[in-house]
């Protein structure tokens, strides 16, 4: 992951060191279970991880786990949720950057 170059984007974009730190935080969680977030973003631009980060209302109601073996504190949709938003705005940033690197078409 590339934490330096993320936190500019996240603190350019949205103006809050603390979100930004909150999220790098996640996103770090999120790649000790899934190593090299980068390495994700070229594989499928993070849709196997995104798809095991999904847990639904009716996960929830049927009381299935997770499909991610990353620790939740609470209930597990809230905390996938939360997973799930650090991991899409991760593939935003890598986007971003995939775009300067090619150029507008």
């Amino acid at each position: 992951m590339k934490d330096k170059e993320f936190k500019q984007w996240l603190t350019d974009k949205y103006s809050n060191l603390g979100t930004a730190r909150s999220r790098i935080a996640t996103c770090r969680l999120v790649e000790q279970y899934y190593p090299d977030l980068d390495r994700h973003f070229i594989k499928d631009k993070f849709a196997s991880v995104l798809d095991a980060l999904t847990y639904s209302i009716s996960d929830e109601r049927a009381n299935r786990n997770p499909k991610h073996s990353i620790p939740i504190i609470g209930d597990y949709r809230t905390g996938s949720a939360s997973l799930k938003q650090a991991v899409n705005l991760y593939l935003k940033f890598c986007i971003s950057q995939n775009e300067k690197v090619v150029g507008p078409e």
